[in-house]
C-alpha cells in the first residue's frame, strides 16, 4: 500500500524516497513500524534509498534525538533529509501554535538538536551537502541539486514550478493549479494546467539563486549570481565573513555559509539577497 507506507518512487532513476512516519502525532497517517516496513521494501527494489525525519518536535530534547536519529543511521540510508519542524501560517500547526496547543523547542534548543545532527552525520560519513540534507559520497539527490544550483526543470502535476530558459537571465518561470481536481480538468480542457508564466527579472532570478545555491556546502557561484544580473554589497559581505558567517571558496569562485552560518542561515540570506541587482 503505496499511501500507506508513503513511499514515493521513480523506477527509470533507481531511486526511492521514503518518508519515516515516526511522528504520527504530527499528522502522519503511519507508524514508525510501517516506515521501517516501507523503508526495507525500498531498500530491496532500489540501490538509492532516502530516509526523512522531522526533530526540533514539541517536547524533544537532544539526547531522545540522538538516539532516533542513531535508529535512522543504523540503518545506512545513503541519503537523509532531516528537517526542522517550522509553523507556517495557512497551516494547522499554525492555528494549534497560536492556540498554545502546540509549542516548538526555543531557538537555544533548536540549535542545540541542530549541532547534534551535524556532529551524528558527520561521525558516520553522512556529508551536509545542503542545510537538512546529507548524504554518503555519491548519493547527493541530483534532482534538488537542479534547484538549489539555478538550473532549469520543468514541473508536471498539481502545484507544479518550473523554471525555463537559459542559463542567462531569461528565466521563465511557471506554476500549476495546486488543487487535482482543477489541475486534470485544465489538463483534458486545454492541455495544461498552468495559472502563472512569468519572465523573472534580474533581481528576482539572482536573489532566487541566493536563497537556493547558500543552503548548500557548495556556495553560491559568484559568476552564475553575476549573469543574471546580481552584485552583492562588498562592505556587507566583509561584514558577514568578519563574523566568520560566510567564507570565500574556491579561489574567489564561491560564497558559502560557514558552519557558524548555518545556525542563522535565513538571516545571512536575507542579508545577502536584500544586496540588489547589478546596475545596468
Amino acid at each position: 500500500n503505496e499511501c500507506r507506507h508513503n513511499l514515493i518512487y521513480w523506477q527509470g532513476g533507481r531511486w526511492a524516497g521514503v518518508g519515516p512516519g515516526a511522528h504520527s502525532r504530527l499528522g502522519r497517517q503511519h507508524s514508525a513500524r510501517e516506515a521501517l516496513a516501507a523503508f526495507d521494501v525500498a531498500r530491496s527494489a532500489f540501490e538509492r534509498t532516502s530516509f526523512d525525519l522531522i526533530y526540533a518536535r514539541p517536547g524533544q530534547a537532544v539526547d531522545g534525538w540522538r538516539s532516533e536519529l542513531g535508529q535512522a543511521i543504523a540503518l545506512h540510508p545513503g541519503h537523509l533529509s532531516l528537517y526542522q519542524l517550522t509553523i507556517e501560517p495557512g497551516t494547522r500547526y499554525f492555528d494549534l501554535h497560536r492556540a498554545g496547543k502546540l509549542n516548538v523547542p526555543a531557538e537555544e534548543l533548536a540549535a542545540d538538536l541542530y549541532i547534534a545532527t551535524q556532529e551524528a552525520c558527520d561521525a558516520a560519513g553522512l556529508a551536509a551537502y545542503e542545510i537538512s540534507n546529507h548524504a554518503s559520497p555519491g548519493n547527493e539527490c541530483r534532482h534538488n541539486l537542479i534547484y538549489w544550483q539555478g538550473g532549469r526543470w520543468a514541473g508536471i502535476g498539481p502545484g507544479a514550478h518550473s523554471r525555463l530558459g537559459c542559463a542567462n537571465a531569461d528565466r521563465r518561470a511557471l506554476t500549476t493549479e495546486r488543487m487535482p481536481e482543477r489541475w486534470l480538468g485544465e489538463v483534458e480542457a486545454i492541455g495544461h494546467a498552468v495559472v502563472e508564466d512569468h519572465m523573472l527579472d534580474s533581481g528576482a532570478a539572482a536573489d532566487e539563486l541566493i536563497l537556493m545555491a547558500m543552503r548548500t556546502s557548495l556556495g553560491l557561484d559568484l559568476a552564475h549570481h553575476a549573469i543574471l544580473g546580481g552584485s552583492i554589497d562588498e562592505e556587507k559581505r566583509g561584514q558577514l565573513v568578519d563574523q566568520g558567517l560566510v567564507e570565500i571558496a574556491g579561489n574567489g569562485a564561491r560564497l558559502r555559509l560557514t558552519p557558524s552560518g548555518r545556525l542563522v542561515a535565513n538571516a545571512v540570506i536575507t542579508e545577502l539577497a536584500a544586496s540588489g541587482p547589478a546596475e545596468n
